[in-house]
């Protein structure tokens, strides 16, 4: 796995812990082995542990990348994710200027049509 601030290789610290948990049934308390997938950036001490990011303070992207963020995500119908100030403003770079030029536009009469009248994206263009 990539890190998202520096684009290096994260170190693999995937371990296995024993975790219990209370069966109701029979008021008895289990054991299982479950696997916890960890990766560790050494340089940016950026931590991804089960489907989570932690991102120290510093890379956070400011409010403002936030906003351009969701102003790409808005006009091109991605879903970027901001999490770190570098990948923010790599993404920015890459797709701003499309996303100025893209104006919005209401898909509402396009889905009600295609539901009402049988129509297709070919009968409005």
């Amino acid at each position: 796995m990539k890190c998202p601030n520096c684009d290096k290789e994260m170190d693999n610290k995937t371990y296995c812990k024993m975790e219990g948990f209370y069966h109701w049934e029979d008021e008895e308390t289990y054991y299982q082995k479950v696997e916890h997938e960890k990766f560790v950036c050494k340089s940016c001490k950026i931590t991804y542990l089960d489907d989570e990011w932690k991102i120290p303070e510093k890379y956070n992207p400011t409010k403002k990348q936030e906003k351009t963020i969701l102003f790409i995500n808005n006009h091109l119908d991605m879903d970027i994710q901001p999490l770190t100030k570098h990948q923010c403003w790599l993404d920015i770079g890459k797709y701003f200027e499309r996303a100025k030029r893209t104006p919005l536009h209401d898909d509402q009469y396009y889905i009600d049509a295609q539901q009402y009248y049988g129509m297709d994206e070919s009968d409005f263009c």
